[in-house]
Parts: structure tokens; C-alpha cells; sequence
């Protein structure tokens, strides 16, 4: 991605896509979510939700596939602070960043047929994302 002057933004704290997202005030895609990210917009009084991937500085470690084995429908959740981390799995993981929602209950949940139950944090990602989350 081409950040032109948006490199300006950057700081020795914040990144250069940190900075340009502060200036978009959205979140579509997990290349910009991070939780020092998130933490930064709670401050400013802005809510958030989005993908995360698993290895982003600053995701809880105990929840990646390397530690954790997680079949269809599980849910793993972990706090700090405002800042949910959820990680669910339906046909493949999917990681959710959220300050704006109540941490999902843990645990298994899906239906007599095996089909895995969305947790509420991914049903409204899934109704607010993005043309290039779609497209994806």
C-alpha cells in the first residue's frame, strides 16, 4: 500500500497505517487493526470493531493455534482493559478485535446439525464490513 504523506504521521509510537486510520476515523480491513490501535481510538471516544491477525504485537499469545486447539464452534475471549480479543471457530478461525462489545461467553456453542453459532461481535462485523472485506 502506497502511504504518500501519511509516512508524516508516524511517530515512535504510532505507525504510519496508525496514524492514517486516526485521519479516516474507520476500520475495514485487519492490515489496520492492531490493539495499541484500538486502545488509541477508545481514548479519542471512538468505538471499533474488526479482523485481527492472530501474530499482531500485542494479541494474547494463549489464544493462537499453536497453543490452543480449537474445533467448530468454540470461543476463546480475552480482556484487557476496554479491549476484547475473541477468537472463534467456524470452517477456520476467526480473529475479532472489539471495544465496543462485552466479551463473548467462552466455550462450545453450536446447533444439532454441527453448524457453529455466531457470537453477536461477528454477526455485526459481518453486517457493517466493508467492500474490500467482501471482496476479499
Amino acid at each position: 500500500m502506497y502511504l504518500g504523506k501519511q509516512w508524516q504521521h508516524a511517530t515512535a509510537q504510532i505507525t504510519a497505517t496508525h496514524g492514517m486510520v486516526l485521519q479516516l476515523k474507520t476500520i475495514r480491513d485487519n492490515y489496520f487493526t492492531s490493539p495499541d490501535l484500538f486502545d488509541d481510538l477508545f481514548q479519542r471516544t471512538i468505538n471499533a470493531c474488526g479482523t485481527v491477525r492472530h501474530g499482531r504485537r500485542g494479541m494474547p499469545r494463549d489464544t493462537g493455534p499453536k497453543y490452543r486447539k480449537m474445533k467448530r464452534g468454540d470461543i476463546a475471549t480475552r480482556v484487557r482493559g476496554t479491549l476484547r480479543a475473541v477468537r472463534w471457530k467456524d470452517r477456520w478461525d476467526v480473529y475479532i478485535l472489539t471495544n465496543m462489545h462485552a466479551p463473548p461467553v467462552e466455550g462450545n456453542f453450536t446447533q444439532e446439525s454441527g453448524q457453529a453459532i455466531k457470537p453477536r461481535v461477528v454477526e455485526d462485523y459481518n453486517a457493517y464490513l466493508g467492500f474490500v472485506d467482501k471482496s476479499d
